[in-house]
């Protein structure tokens, strides 16, 4: 004999057919045919509300979403992070992009430099070898979810330790 399926509870507080599928009219009488409206209702907890909404006080927050084309709901929060994300992404890639054209340059410098001493050229050379090195994990934090995140910290402290 089966046993009978689970049943649904809810906390105390939360009516029971909150959590039952229902339908929902749709915002206007017009409604294409190959559209869907779905009504969302749920329970968010931020725990540190002046990490993410800073300036604003707590009492006169009022949650605002922009809806993407997939219908993924994103907060101002997530897309100012996004933003700050991209423009440092796009800083380090400029950054490589000029790190990347002084090695090439250093080098063609070791080639035709007739000069008695070129340790000075060695060392420019090395320096801009480095350069790109240094901020190849930084580049690769962004794409890599398994980078280890105290291994990448400890990484930045000894490099900053290093050029200063």
């Amino acid at each position: 004999m089966r046993s009978p399926l689970p049943t649904i509870t809810a906390h105390p507080s939360i009516p029971l057919n909150v959590l039952q599928p229902r339908a929902t009219e749709p915002p206007s009488s017009y409604c294409p045919p190959n559209t869907l409206v779905i009504q969302v209702s749920t329970t968010l907890v931020v725990r540190d509300y002046k990490r993410w909404f800073a300036p604003m006080p707590i009492e006169q927050y009022k949650p605002k979403y922009a809806s993407l084309q997939d219908g993924s709901l994103l907060t101002d929060a997530l897309t100012q992070d996004m933003w700050d994300s991209y423009i440092s992404l796009f800083v380090l890639g400029a950054l490589s992009i000029v790190f990347f054209r002084n090695i090439l340059l250093s080098g063609s410098y070791l080639s035709r430099v007739k000069v008695k001493n070129k340790s000075l050229f060695y060392l420019l050379f090395l320096s801009q070898l480095l350069a790109p090195a240094g901020l190849l994990p930084t580049i690769l934090s962004y794409f890599r979810d398994d980078i280890n995140c105290t291994a990448y910290a400890y990484f930045l402290v000894a490099k900053t330790r290093l050029t200063t």
